[in-house]
């Protein structure tokens, strides 16, 4: 069996990427919000990749939402794209996604060999959680 190979830990941790995004986007006068990305891919080469989804039945994008606008990085799925900006797993993403919002553990995450990276992940965006409510309305 191979050896696992891992990543070095990067420069600056994650959550503080993301709260950069959250008050970049604040600081843009637009509405940030727990769901979905809230965020559409327009181009795969241009220099504005993604753009806000003015059809987002919620109005507003999500922290991951804020990272991929701020970031614009070559992707064409959202959590591909949040991945690539933060330069975390796919994983971690799916975990923090889920810990943001509360919904329940991924069952397939949890059976898979990435599980304890999808959880902590999924702690990560719990706790971020925490910080986004208690700045949400705090100008």
């Amino acid at each position: 069996m191979p050896a696992i190979v891992h990543a070095p830990a990067p420069a600056v941790a994650p959550v503080e990427i993301l709260k950069t995004a959250v008050r970049w986007a604040r600081a843009q006068g637009w509405r940030v919000r727990i769901g979905s990305f809230g965020v559409v891919p327009v181009s795969t080469h241009g220099s504005r990749r993604w753009e806000r989804d003015e059809l987002e039945r919620d109005a507003g994008t999500d922290p991951l939402g804020c990272l991929i606008l701020q970031a614009q990085p070559p992707a064409l799925d959202p959590e591909r794209a949040a991945a690539k900006a933060l330069g975390v797993d796919l994983c971690w993403v799916v975990g923090f996604a889920d810990g943001l919002s509360m919904e329940a553990k991924d069952s397939a995450w949890i059976a898979s060999l990435k599980r304890l990276n999808y959880l902590k992940g999924y702690e990560t965006g719990a706790s971020f959680r925490m910080w986004f409510k208690s700045t949400e309305n705090v100008s």
